[in-house]
């Protein structure tokens, strides 16, 4: 009995979810059919999806063995550890702007996918939940506040560090990169990072919960770069960090992030200078 009322909890919420899900689906089965995953990979994005929309009440006593596979299960696809996925290479060893290091360019499925099952189910869940915490009254807890602030000492902090030098183009296959920049890293990276690791840390220990998710565990993820890069990564994903935890809409953080990397390959050196 107890089963079978598991059973029809995960699916009454499946039908509280018919359109994000859907949605999902539909873009899952259209990758399939053009060849961007294989039928393995779409099993695999599937199993996600299940995992992202199962009732927590399903998990009664296992939230943290919950969100422990959902972190393992999205590293996995975040480091191409799974199969099914037919990544495209854009170009390779770019030379973007004098002295940088040189720069490789894929559109990755596999974050695509990420993007595509996170992003309805946050858009959903982030309007039924409780209202912007921003004040009229309180100016640091505008998102354009937020971001103008950030985006000055992100990229000061970076120049006087020597991670970048101003260097203002329109960098080769521009438009596509755009394209692969938002659609396989930012929406992605912003799903994860804000919607799903950084809610429950700050609904518990507020803004803590961003300093530690959005600054220290963003800038953690980005040390492969190099030790300075992960520095100056700690000041922008606290950007990103706070534009969600006083907006409440995941949007405001992924376009945030969008202008900040425009803003990088078009005004200073891409991806960074050499040691």
């Amino acid at each position: 009995m107890q089963q079978l009322g598991e059973i029809k909890l995960l699916l009454e919420r499946f039908k509280n979810n018919k359109w994000p899900i859907g949605f999902s689906v539909f873009g899952l089965i259209t990758l399939l059919a053009l060849g961007a995953i294989e039928l393995v990979g779409c099993v695999i994005a599937c199993l996600y999806l299940i995992l992202i929309y199962m009732d927590k009440a399903l998990f009664s006593g296992y939230l943290i063995l919950r969100m422990a596979v959902f972190v393992v299960f999205t590293a996995a696809l975040l480091l191409h550890a799974l199969p099914g996925f037919n990544n495209i290479l854009i170009y390779q060893d770019l030379i973007i702007s004098p002295n940088a290091q040189p720069h490789t360019l894929y559109f990755n499925f596999d974050k695509f996918v990420i993007a595509l099952c996170l992003l309805p189910y946050l858009l959903v869940r982030d309007t039924k939940s409780s209202n912007a915490l921003m004040s009229p009254d309180k100016l640091y807890t505008k998102p354009w506040f937020i971001a103008i602030v950030s985006i000055t000492l992100t990229f000061s902090l970076a120049v006087l560090l020597g991670i970048v030098e101003w260097h203002s183009k329109v960098p080769p296959h521009f438009m596509v990169f755009l394209t692969c920049m938002l659609f396989s890293t930012v929406i992605a990276e912003e799903c994860v990072f804000r919607g799903i690791l950084q809610k429950p840390a700050s609904d518990k220990l507020g803004v803590w919960g961003v300093v530690a998710i959005s600054g220290v565990f963003f800038a953690a993820v980005h040390i492969g770069f190099s030790p300075l890069f992960a520095l100056a990564s700690v000041i922008a994903g606290l950007g990103y960090g706070f534009i969600y935890y006083y907006s409440r809409n995941i949007v405001y953080p992924i376009v945030f992030h969008f202008v900040v990397n425009t803003l990088h390959v078009c005004l200073f050196t891409y991806p960074m200078l050499q040691a």
